[in-house]
């Protein structure tokens, strides 16, 4: 009997509701029968009446649904700063009658891009050159003679398109740089010896702003590219008199070489070199300062030489390849492809040692430039590429007159005398 009674508790206990006829035991038996009641009422709540235990099942409670772990949200990271760089696409020898498809398909490729150009327009006529002046009746009378030749077209197109820089469209995408008048006969004039060139120079540059502010009224025309970058202060001098203050010749660099003494410095070709001589490096070889763009000299000139090129430096024949003209991780210039190479990384970090942090290169490009099984285009379409993928380096393309009102954020202490 005591057997079958300790059973009996234990199925109470075991069970989910138990029908009591008493008070008795805890509150998962029976404690919560009513004081005056009377018959079978279930223990779970002392209301319920019943007859049997299975009238007082409960429904367990549930057990809470666990809460999900929540996925961890990864930290942002800070975005990846990369280096500005202030990269301009110089085009030499833009001119009339000569390789003219090819002109007029990168000027097309600029504008397509929206990516900035400045074409070196060569104004004038000489042996073996131009057989006549650049056209300036294009806008007024496009039947006019040359008015159909492609490059002539090109550059006509954009400015009726307000795509040429002027004072009001600091933002066109063609800046356009005068290249001379007698292009072809510049370097003999420069390397005479009985001093004509101080003449001849104030001639020519009289003609080629004439003819090219008469081709296209109103553009902002302030940058001379020197032919074969041959230049000296009697050119700066000329540039002033017609209206010129940014003269492009030439100022390549090695590897961390030592910052060397004026007037040549560290340059293997300094800007305007000439007998001995630089007439266009900026005081101290300091670009750009706090202040902004140095002048040369006693000048109201700034001096914004090429420093690198899409071809071989000396051989402008022979192109190279995007990713060496680009030149990711290189230092100064140096022997690629066979060829010799100047490379934009390479230029801009030597100019930046000259310009307190400041990276920026000119890139010398000529229409007659050939790539190894690519159309100038199909070059310049990779040249693109690979610059924007750059990880190091935010390539943004300007024109002579945007890098004359860069800032330095900062000026460094003077040039060591050897980089770092």
């Amino acid at each position: 009997m005591l057997a079958v009674l300790i059973f009996g508790v234990l199925g109470r206990e075991v069970v989910a509701g138990s029908c009591c006829w008493s008070k008795w035991g805890d509150a998962s038996t029976c404690r919560r029968y009513p004081t005056g009641g009377s018959g079978g009422i279930c223990g779970s709540d002392g209301r319920t009446k019943c007859s049997a235990n299975t009238d007082c099942s409960v429904t367990p409670t549930p057990k809470p649904t666990p809460k999900p772990t929540p996925t961890p949200v990864p930290s942002p990271q800070p975005p990846t700063t990369r280096v500005p760089l202030y990269v301009v696409l110089r085009m030499d020898d833009v001119s009339l009658g000569w390789l003219s498809e090819t002109q007029a398909s990168v000027i097309d490729w600029s504008l397509k891009n929206d990516v900035k150009l400045v074409p070196g327009l060569v104004a004038g006529t000489y042996p073996n050159g131009p057989a006549v002046a650049w056209p300036t009746t294009c806008l007024t009378s496009p039947s006019d003679a040359y008015c159909d030749d492609m490059a002539v077209s090109a550059m006509y197109q954009a400015y009726k398109e307000g795509r040429v820089r002027t004072q009001a469209n600091p933002n066109a995408t063609i800046e356009i740089a005068d290249h001379s008048y007698y292009h072809g006969i510049w370097r003999e004039n420069f390397e005479s010896t009985d001093g004509s060139f101080k003449t001849w120079v104030q001639e020519d540059m009289q003609k080629s702003t004439m003819q090219i502010r008469a081709a296209f009224p109103g553009a902002s025309v302030r940058t001379f590219i020197a032919p074969e970058n041959l230049a000296d202060a009697d050119t700066l001098a000329a540039m002033e008199a017609n209206g010129l203050d940014i003269v492009s010749t030439q100022g390549t660099l090695g590897c961390n070489q030592p910052a060397g003494q004026p007037p040549l410095y560290n340059y293997n070709y300094a800007p305007c070199q000439h007998d001995g001589g630089a007439d266009c490096v900026p005081p101290n070889d300091v670009y750009i300062t706090s202040s902004g763009f140095q002048h040369v000299g006693s000048s109201n000139v700034f001096s914004m030489p090429c420093s690198s090129a899409n071809s071989d430096i000396g051989l402008v024949d022979y192109g190279i390849s995007a990713e060496a003209t680009f030149g990711e991780g290189t230092c100064g210039c140096g022997t690629v492809e066979s060829r010799s190479v100047c490379s934009i990384v390479s230029a801009a970090e030597g100019n930046a040692v000259k310009s307190n942090g400041v990276h920026w290169s000119v890139v010398m490009m000529h229409p007659q430039t050939a790539f190894n099984g690519q159309s100038y285009v199909e070059w310049l379409d990779e040249f693109l590429s690979v610059a924007r993928a750059s990880p190091t380096y935010d390539v943004q393309f300007v024109h002579f007159q945007d890098l004359a009102d860069l800032v330095a954020t900062a000026e460094s202490e003077p040039l060591p005398s050897t980089y770092v």
